[in-house]
């Protein structure tokens, strides 16, 4: 079993998954969905 990232590059990863995700939202208004979830 892999041992989890650290805190900062886990933290860094999920800022650019935020930022991937809004952006795709914003060309793609029905998926504004996914991002509720």
């Amino acid at each position: 079993m892999p041992s989890p990232p650290p805190k900062k590059e886990y933290v860094r990863l999920t800022l650019g998954q935020k930022a991937m995700l809004c952006k795709m939202a914003s060309m793609q208004p029905g998926n504004m969905t996914v991002l509720a979830e």
